[in-house]
């Protein structure tokens, strides 16, 4: 026992804890510390590798198609300066891009979007070239009471906008909240998972209408994330999946969840890469071992990684202690496109093909779709 005290006493404190979600610690093969480039811990990943994969709540992966679907694409417009002051401009990269929905962020103040006039007229012209426009908003702090107030105020002014200009609409809103990136949710994701929930119930029903919600590829498996998906389907029109990689297998892979998820709901997906400019990351791989530097421990809102100060066994709460392996980056390239385009769309045809057996893909959606490395047109 005096033992054990001692033991706890020398290793102090852990240096970061953060949420990680794992199915079956019996299966853990790994867990990656993402961390900058100063070696600060930013967030962990499991992997499960470490028994057979049994069938997950998506189900048998449907078989690829012969041949790609045409499926339509979706491209992002933060920059309001893009619609407002240079639209036949950004029509024609629309075009060029193969784009026939853009989701464009407004201007909004004292209750009413600004320059109604030129979102009116952008809508017009994007009408005639065969594109659709919908708003855009996002932010995290749209699941907590203040920011949802403020979201809220902003549905009522794109509603407004909507009703003054019944002869150039908006064709839709979507929402991209990302909570996640919120401090509360390493403390209680699931309870940040439901506060999403209730946000796209409220927006939706001030905008009058079902809206598009944009998710992590991850949330369905996330404490909470199935239930929040479950609590808002009456909002939500369709999901856009951020499946933010490469590769087309992989893309095909990790959209899987979302894509069963939305077929069994009945809603539409689309499924979303990005193409701007990312920074490398760099992984810290720990391995299941008999004493090491991180835990997996349970905590009241789900499982949490602990990087401790120093290597030790198991203490009270551990479920797995794991011993660091080695440390690698992951380029960039692995999950942006960085401005390729004719990567980007040999990729998005393949993993299109991947996917077509499941009845709910819709499209596919680019971030930062015009953006081009510099020197490049």
């Amino acid at each position: 026992m005096v033992l054990f005290v001692l033991l706890a006493l020398m290793s102090g404190p852990p240096l970061w804890t953060g949420p990680v979600h794992v199915s079956d610690p019996g299966c853990l093969g790994a867990i990656h510390l993402y961390v900058d480039a100063d070696g600060a811990p930013l967030r962990a990943e499991a992997i499960e590798d470490g028994c057979p994969s049994p069938e997950t709540m998506a189900g048998p992966m449907p078989p690829p198609a012969d041949a790609a679907p045409d499926l339509p694409l979706s491209a992002w417009v933060w920059e309001t300066a893009r619609w407002r002051d240079d639209p036949d401009a950004l029509l024609d990269r629309a075009e060029r891009l193969g784009a026939t929905r853009l989701f464009v962020a407004t201007e909004i103040a004292d209750g009413a979007v600004q320059t109604p006039g030129a979102l009116a007229r952008f809508i017009t012209l994007a009408a005639e070239a065969g594109v659709e426009v919908w708003a855009v908003e996002g932010d995290p702090r749209m699941v907590e009471p203040a920011g949802l107030a403020h979201a809220l105020g902003r549905a009522e002014a794109l509603a407004a906008y909507n009703a003054d200009r019944p002869d150039a609409p908006l064709a839709g809103l979507q929402y991209d909240i990302e909570p996640y990136l919120l401090e509360d949710y390493a403390r209680d994701p699931a309870g940040v998972f439901a506060a999403w929930g209730e946000a796209h119930l409220a927006l939706s029903q001030v905008w009058g209408a079902p809206v598009d919600a944009v998710i992590p590829f991850w949330m369905p498996e996330a404490p909470g994330g199935l239930a929040a998906l479950e609590a808002a389907r009456p909002a939500l029109s369709r999901l856009t999946v951020m499946a933010y990689r490469t590769e087309p297998p992989v893309i095909a892979a990790i959209s899987r969840a979302s894509l069963a998820w939305g077929a069994g709901h009945g809603l539409d997906v689309a499924v979303a890469l990005e193409n701007g400019p990312l920074p490398d990351e760099h992984i810290r791989v720990y391995r299941p071992a008999p004493s090491g530097e991180l835990a997996l421990r349970r905590a009241a809102t789900g499982r949490e990684a602990s990087l401790r100060a120093a290597a030790s066994g198991p203490e009270a709460g551990d479920e797995a202690v794991l011993a660091f392996s080695h440390a690698v980056t992951a380029p960039a390239d692995r999950v942006s496109f960085l401005g390729d385009l004719e990567r980007l769309e040999s990729a998005g045809e393949e993993a299109a093909r991947l996917m077509a057996g499941h009845g709910s893909l819709a499209g596919l959606a680019v971030h930062e779709a015009f953006w081009r490395p510099e020197g490049d047109d």
